[in-house]
């Protein structure tokens, strides 16, 4: 497999952030963000980070929540929480 040549960016290195952030919009690429040589996250693209959410969706089931959101079992009123409490 062919190793894509990536912008790098060392994170104690504030000019090199400041310039991967500057030409962001002219970029195609991420630029990968190291400390000591490891990668540690990287700067994505608009496009990169719009196909990111776009496969989150995707991949998410959020049906667990949706039916907690609307599971009212055991819940009480604010005005009977405030009359236990002794607010009112």
């Amino acid at each position: 497999m062919e190793e894509i040549d990536l912008e790098k960016a060392d994170i104690n290195d504030e000019s090199a952030i400041n310039a991967a952030i500057s030409q962001l919009t002219s970029k195609n690429r991420e630029t990968l963000l190291l400390d000591k040589g490891r990668v540690i996250g990287a700067v994505l693209t608009k496009e990169q980070y719009d196909w990111f959410l776009d496969k989150l969706d995707e991949s998410s089931d959020i049906s667990e929540i949706c039916e907690r959101a609307s599971d009212l079992d055991g819940s009480i009123s604010l005005d009977e929480l405030k009359k236990e409490l002794g607010e009112d």
